[in-house]
């Protein structure tokens, strides 16, 4: 993956000429020859790479070698002058200054890139002259015939832009009647003992997670259970880890729908121990589903099962696993390959067309689709996605692919590999770029785009904001088959996506292969090699062997492992009685680190051109070290974890800075000179305090959460300097503060996403400047300006006319409210939750809610009746969810003049849907 590197070098050298060009008016020539020779190597590379795939040419493999290694090189000596030339200025700012030391400094620190320029242009010479010896100017090696197969080149690199590239996660399920009538028999089943295991079993990409989905979300089944819980995690975790999960979803959704007591607990940073026998005693009269989507062996489920809920009779568990294991006290469900009949059926699903068109053409020329698959789902969904790019004409070429490929013996690798070489370079480095990231897990749509953007992967020459093209890239992956859409957010965009296992490890083979990222599990005490740029660490066992050695060259290090709140954090504390019992000498030094500590200030030190740390899982200490604030690189700062309380005052050396994420720490105060980072673009915390003073943040997008409670009367001010905020969450708003915050909300015309949390909201409906907002949620006493029901409906306008998604919590809103609501034009979601509608009837009124699709009453315990007065009364209504109420509650549902109403609660009054 040359491109990966020469396209973001490219960019660079060309920054370094423009703000310099008085200063390397000498070296600007050899930099323009550095940049053309590097353009013209990277078309070389990506064909000798496609080529290389496709017959395995040594040939290939050495220049692509060989082109990295110079790419590297001319990345390295980029980022040093930069890096030299930042530090040499005063604040680490940039521009001349004067004094001689300083300009000799600079000087000294030109005439080293000079040097290095010099250097690679005459490496970068013998290469093309060795190229051009040994291969065509097409690429082809001189000894590949004239009729050898050429290598797959991309049908195209633009985005699809199609509307539905969710298709395939939508679509029906095929050819599993059978089944799935047997799983649902299994569900269903109520005399069965306390956590009944259900194995559905079969080899990987055969589909047995849409098999079970399939049932999950049926709303028949899942009526038949108090609480359903999905979980999924990396094959390796540990017991404790996995009941962690497991519980901390189960008292999530009891809490938010019937069990009051439990709300105080849910959210919680604790160990699942401190809450598992009150959640037990819950549980011990009700039926439960719970999901684990990941292979377990019997010695791991025999530890697992007696510390689950009991549960009532008919409590179920379903196990989604590739092995074949004799689990005790279970059924099981043996999914296989399709037919060739239900091969084609998916096929022709997938593609988007009819199988009459094509019958007697270039399928049944090629063969079959169960011939060209194996039969194998996941096969069959990426051949179909990736015709459904192309015209029909251009079919016979990707078959005739598949047909003389040298990968016969594993058709799905070559459909696969086939797939990736059709991207753009683009696309690559960011499909890529999910090899960084745990197996069989979910992966927020945010956090990678905003990845993606340090990793300079996204430009803004495409007439869109970076986070935007973001999301049109996981769309075009996801329309392709090759990352699974698993959540859309409320404004229809990708909020939670996975990989499949099978694709996953094709990306980090090819992440491998092609120096993209180094994978470390620390197998057998292995190293990471000391040139390694992209770390992504996996091994949970083993944390810290990675950073035995100086990574000098290292640009991005990831790792996303559960924490283990068994485990006690690293504080003062710990630190001081951990020395005193492993002391040796008087150097008052433990023997050993800590086996839960990372040294952040070792991996600063070794590693100066970092441009991305995202952390989850380590203990890191009470606060990073000043050494923070050198990493002038550094685009995208996240560490998550619970120790951490406190991030120094040097962290506003840094210039570029653009994303930090310091969910799940103990931060609630970052320092001032954080605030004065004109590059940030998202902040996201745990309740951070709002700033005295801030400069003029411009370009932030998404600020939350904040907490209001202990801020001064105006920092409303503050947020008005944030004119392009997109999302915005505050908590602890109260009568003294809530003026100055609706002031300064009515100043921000780009907003998308507003949450606000506290003892009263005032919110005003009819403001003109909050057109943009889509997604709105209040928790806490609603103050709304007075409604003048003499005015005519036509004077008083309710101006959120792109409102599509609105909840209410504890806002105690009346029936006035409701129907102001009602004639919102776009509302599409509407829930109701714990206090947010005082009164004991609720009335929707003819021609309101004309939009919404999904309404959910959740825990208004003194609601009474439900009135729906006419047909005309949410007429595309397509879910009505009633949950958490009491048992005694006895809830009047009056659908006048709407006859189907009925037929959609019993259709659609379902748990709470979550996956």
């Amino acid at each position: 993956m040359a491109e990966a590197i020469v396209g973001p070098l490219l960019g660079k050298l060309q920054d370094v000429v423009l703000s310099e060009a008085k200063a390397l008016a000498g070296v600007s020539n050899d930099i323009y020859i550095l940049r053309d020779k590097l353009m013209w190597l990277q078309a070389f590379v990506r064909e000798a790479h496609l080529r290389s795939r496709h017959d395995g040419s040594e040939l290939a493999r050495v220049l692509a070698c060989q082109m990295r290694e110079v790419a590297n090189e001319a990345e390295d000596a980029v980022d040093q002058f930069c890096l030299h030339l930042d530090r040499s200025s005063p604040g680490g700012g940039c521009g001349w200054v004067a004094g001689a030391p300083v300009i000799g400094r600079r000087l000294r620190i030109r005439y080293c890139l000079a040097r290095r320029v010099v250097a690679m242009n005459a490496r970068l010479e013998e290469i093309i002259r060795n190229s051009t010896m040994c291969c065509r100017l097409d690429g082809a090696p001189v000894a590949v015939a004239d009729d050898a197969p050429k290598p797959w080149r991309s049908s195209r690199a633009t985005l699809s832009g199609g509307q539905d590239w969710d298709a395939s996660e939508l679509c029906r399920l095929v050819g599993r009647a059978d089944e799935r009538n047997e799983l649902e028999k299994m569900l269903l089943d109520q005399n069965t003992p306390e956590r009944h295991l259900i194995c559905v079993l079969g080899e990987s990409g055969v589909g047995k997670t849409a098999l079970v989905k399939d049932a999950y979300f049926d709303v028949a089944i899942r009526n038949n259970f108090v609480v359903c819980v999905w979980a999924r995690f990396p094959p390796d975790t540990g017991d404790s880890i996995i009941l962690q999960l497991i519980y901390e979803r189960l008292v999530l959704d009891c809490s938010m729908l019937y069990h009051h007591e439990l709300q105080e607990i849910a959210g919680q940073h604790k160990p699942y121990t401190a809450y598992k026998d009150k959640l037990s005693v819950f549980l011990q009269d009700h039926r439960y589903m719970v999901v684990i989507d990941s292979p377990i062996s019997t010695t791991k489920w025999n530890k697992i099962r007696p510390k689950l809920p009991q549960g009532a009779n008919g409590s179920k568990i379903v196990l989604i696993t590739t092995l074949r294991c004799a689990y005790d006290r279970s059924d099981r469900i043996e999914v296989n390959r399709l037919d060739s009949r239900t091969s084609e059926d998916l096929f022709y699903s997938q593609a988007g067309t009819k199988r009459s068109t094509h019958t007697g053409t270039l399928i049944d020329i090629h063969g079959n689709v169960k011939e060209f698959t194996r039969g194998l789902p996941l096969a069959i969904l990426l051949l179909a996605r990736l015709l459904k790019t192309m015209e029909y004409d251009q079919w016979d070429r990707v078959f005739s692919y598949i047909v003389t490929s040298n990968k016969q013996a594993d058709r799905f690798m070559t459909i696969l590999s086939l797939s990736f070489d059709d991207l753009s370079d683009e696309l690559k480095s960011c499909l890529l770029y999910l090899a960084g990231f745990p197996a069989n897990t979910l992966i927020n749509s945010g956090e990678l785009v905003h990845l993606w953007m340090a990793e300079c992967f996204l430009s803004q020459n495409k007439g869109m904001e970076m986070e935007e093209l973001g999301q049109q890239y996981l769309k075009e992956l996801i329309s392709r088959g090759l990352i699974q859409l698993i959540k859309k957010g409320v404004h229809g965009d990708v909020e939670l996506v996975a990989v499949h296992d099978h694709v996953q490890s094709f990306l980090r083979l090819e992440a491998q292969n092609t120096s993209f990222m180094h994978v470390h599990y620390a197998c057998n005490g292995a190293l990471v090699p000391a040139n390694v740029r992209r770390l992504s660490l996996q091994n949970c066992n083993d944390k810290f062997s990675a950073f035995t050695t100086r990574l000098g060259m290292l640009r991005s290090v990831l790792s996303h492992f559960k924490e283990d709140y068994a485990q006690e954090v690293y504080t003062k504390k710990s630190m001081v009685n951990n020395c005193r019992q492993n002391r040796q000498g008087t150097s008052g030094e433990p023997l050993e680190k800590s086996a839960s500590r990372l040294d952040m200030l070792q991996l600063l030190q070794g590693s100066p051109f970092l441009r991305v740390i995202n952390l989850e899982g380590y203990d890191v200490g009470e606060q990073l070290p000043k050494k923070i604030g050198t990493m002038l690189h550094l685009h995208y700062l996240g560490i998550r974890c619970r120790s951490l309380t406190k991030i120094p005052a040097s962290i506003g050396n840094l210039i570029n800075l653009e994303t930090i994420d310091i969910r799940g720490t103990g931060i609630r105060k970052l320092p001032e000179s954080f605030w004065n980072i004109r590059t940030l673009r998202h902040v996201l915390g745990d309740e951070l305090c709002f700033p005295k003073s801030a400069g003029a943040l411009k370009l932030l997008q998404t600020l939350g959460t904040m907490s209001a409670e202990h801020a001064s009367d105006q920092f409303g001010d503050i947020l008005k300097k944030m004119i392009h905020l997109r999302s915005l969450d505050v908590t602890g708003i109260n009568i003294r503060n809530n003026q100055s915050l609706k002031v300064a909300i009515q100043e921000l015309a780009f907003l998308v996403s507003l949450s606000l949390c506290g003892e009263a909201i005032e919110m005003d409906f009819t403001c003109t400047s909050l057109d943009q907002l889509e997604s709105l949620e209040l928790n806490g006493k609603l103050v709304l300006l007075p409604i003048d029901h003499n005015i005519h409906d036509l004077e008083r306008n309710m101006f959120l006319l792109n409102l599509s998604h609105l909840v209410l919590k504890l806002t105690h809103v009346n029936q006035a409210h409701i129907n102001e609501f009602g004639r919102l034009p776009v509302l599409i979601r509407l829930m109701l939750f714990t206090g947010s509608y005082d009164g004991d009837e609720l009335v929707f009124l003819p021609n309101s809610f004309t939009s919404l699709t999904l309404l959910r009453i959740c825990r208004l315990i003194n609601l009474k009746k439900i009135v729906v007065q006419d047909k005309s009364t949410m007429p595309r209504l397509d879910r009505f969810q009633i949950v958490g109420m009491p048992e005694t509650s006895k809830l009047v549902i009056e659908a006048l003049g709407n006859p189907t109403f009925d037929e959609k609660i019993k259709r659609y009054a379902s748990k709470y849907e979550e996956y």
